[in-house]
């Protein structure tokens, strides 16, 4: 019969593979099986329970959305949100359900967007190497993905890392196909979701350049002003002169959180400090070690 045949074809193409394929591959699709059940049982159900907790990170786009509905300009009024002005767009349809179902239903989008990002990935893989991988080793690798690490964390805190992933994948899929323009826009859309996928930028330098800078300047300039009806200049201000200056030397010390700058506060800080997350000042020693890692890779990628 023909699955019989595509069953056995799937299993030599991953036994060719090898076993770093098919072995995390068999490891992580048991644990992705069981997976909804654990969030179920253990975060949904206590959420759920608990209808007054903070649902981190899920509650701060939740609640600074229903804000800035209520008032665009009160959208920082807590100290914790730190998101550029423009993400609270993307916040926004939280506000359509209650905090807890939102949270829930946040769950399988979230997980359609890591398997979109994991076979997006693996899409520009092969048109670099000019080969296709075979179905099954393709499918192997999104359900490692999926029962990935960062994975988990993203489903269990609702958190929007994979949407800043996809822009970064689609700005390297449109410098693929010399459209760096285009891809600049996209990237920029992610940098105004959380800052970090402007770093790329320099990948795209070789493919038509002033392309790519139109779509730079379009993303970071044009956009926003076509946005001031809607988010007003006041919030930028606010954002980059007050908010930003204030968190950019601030570290998380618990042990979720693996920065450079973290990593090397956490060895100077008693163990109690470590238990409760604290957010602290990165030390000199972290912020410099940081700072030259980032220059070295974006001197790379130049």
């Amino acid at each position: 019969m023909r699955w019989r045949s595509s069953f056995r074809e799937a299993v030599r193409s991953l036994r060719a593979a090898g076993w770093t394929v098919w072995l995390p591959a068999a490891v992580l699709g048991a644990w992705l099986l069981a997976m909804p059940v654990y969030l179920a049982a253990v975060y949904y159900a206590f959420v759920w329970q608990n209808p007054d907790l903070i649902v981190v990170d899920y509650s701060f786009f939740h609640h600074a959305a229903r804000r800035f509905v209520h008032n665009p300009l009160g959208l920082y009024a807590d100290p914790e949100y730190l998101y550029p002005p423009p993400a609270v767009l993307a916040f926004i349809p939280t506000t359509w359900v209650p905090l807890r179902v939102g949270y829930v239903m946040a769950g399988p989008m979230i997980a359609a967007q890591i398997a979109l990002a994991a076979w997006g990935g693996l899409r520009l893989w092969e048109r670099e190497r000019g080969r296709a991988l075979p179905s099954a080793v393709r499918w192997a690798l999104v359900i490692v993905a999926l029962g990935s690490g960062p994975a988990f964390q993203n489903l269990r805190y609702a958190q929007v890392n994979v949407l800043m992933l996809l822009t970064a994948l689609a700005f390297l899929a449109l410098v693929q196909r010399e459209r760096p323009g285009w891809g600049a826009l996209a990237l920029t859309a992610g940098f105004w979701l959380k800052l970090l996928p402007l770093a790329l930028l320099p990948l795209g330098l070789s493919r038509r350049w002033p392309r790519l800078a139109m779509g730079t300047v379009a993303g970071l300039v044009l956009v926003p002003l076509a946005l001031l009806p809607v988010v007003p200049l006041e919030l930028y201000r606010e954002y980059f002169f007050e908010r930003l200056p204030t968190f950019s030397g601030i570290t998380d010390v618990g042990p979720m959180a693996n920065s450079i700058q973290a990593s090397l506060t956490r060895l100077t800080v008693p163990e109690s400090a470590l238990v409760r997350g604290l957010k602290l000042p990165a030390t000199a020693t972290a912020s410099a070690a940081a700072g030259l890692v980032g220059v070295t890779v974006l001197a790379a990628a130049v």
